[in-house]
């Protein structure tokens, strides 16, 4: 048996000498993902033999979702093509929800920009002066005016909608 350069393959013999129970497996190596074959023979004890070429294609995984969560400074969290949970702090933090279906929270920042990314995502953010920005997919969006007075939200998605409320709202809007 020739070795795959992806992974590795290997006869089982089930522990019997009986042939017929026998069978192999192909393990891909680490985070290898793509094209791999290996060739094997086959004896039937008695002179004749036979060879095959197996094709192997390793598709990658889902990711795995991030938790990230903020300092009080002011931070950039990234996501990635996983169902994240992005979770900013008190400062003006830039949240980038990327792919999947996100829980994004701005928290108490006075100037945070969140960008929920394609994937259908729920993003909050609570008081200042904020940008929120869904993607394509069918996102929920929640704002929490805490301040007594005006406030004003700028929500883009993808129309500018501007809130001068001083209760508490909640929008949901699905995106086109």
């Amino acid at each position: 048996m020739t070795k795959g350069v992806g992974g590795k393959a290997e006869i089982n013999f089930n522990g019997t000498f009986e042939k017929t129970d026998d069978f192999i497996t192909y393990q891909p190596h680490g985070d290898f993902i793509g094209s791999d074959s290996f060739t094997y023979q086959l004896d039937d004890s008695h002179g004749g033999t036979a060879t095959a070429t197996v094709n192997i294609t390793v598709n990658p995984t889902n990711p795995a979702p991030l938790v990230l969560n903020g300092t009080p400074d002011p931070d950039t969290l990234m996501g990635a093509e996983g169902d994240d949970t992005i979770n900013g702090d008190g400062a003006d933090d830039l949240i980038y929800g990327e792919g999947g279906n996100d829980f994004l929270n701005g928290d108490l920042g006075n100037l945070d920009r969140i960008f929920g990314g394609i994937g259908d995502d729920t993003i909050t953010d609570t008081d200042g002066v904020n940008e929120v920005r869904g993607d394509v997919g069918n996102d929920s969006i929640n704002l929490i005016l805490l301040k007594f007075g005006m406030t004003t939200l700028i929500l883009m998605m993808p129309h500018i909608w501007t809130i001068l409320l001083a209760v508490s709202v909640t929008i949901a809007l699905l995106s086109a």
